[in-house]
């Protein structure tokens, strides 16, 4: 009877062991697509320019632009000229 009950016992820990290797296989593999999707989408917003970011005050001016050198679009000067363009 013992044997039996520790047979019980050892098949239902194996089942449960290998359902649990299983499932962390089955996320390491989701994981791996989800890291892959990231990077292909960070590749190709690197790729398009993405590269600056800006920030624009109460009169939607541009104030500054954070950016790779040499790769700001805009300068001061044409955000004085459009608001006073804007005035006008």
């Amino acid at each position: 009877m013992t044997a039996v009950a520790y047979s019980v016992a050892l098949t239902a820990a194996c089942l449960v062991n290998g359902r649990t290797i299983i499932l962390h296989k089955l996320n390491q593999l989701v994981l791996r697509e989800k890291t892959e999707v990231v990077s292909l989408l960070l590749r190709e917003y690197e790729d398009s320019g993405g590269d600056w970011m800006w920030r624009t005050n109460a009169s939607r001016c541009l104030t500054a632009c954070f950016a790779a050198p040499g790769r700001c679009p805009w300068r001061r000067a044409d955000c004085a000229r459009n608001k006073a363009a804007l005035a006008g």
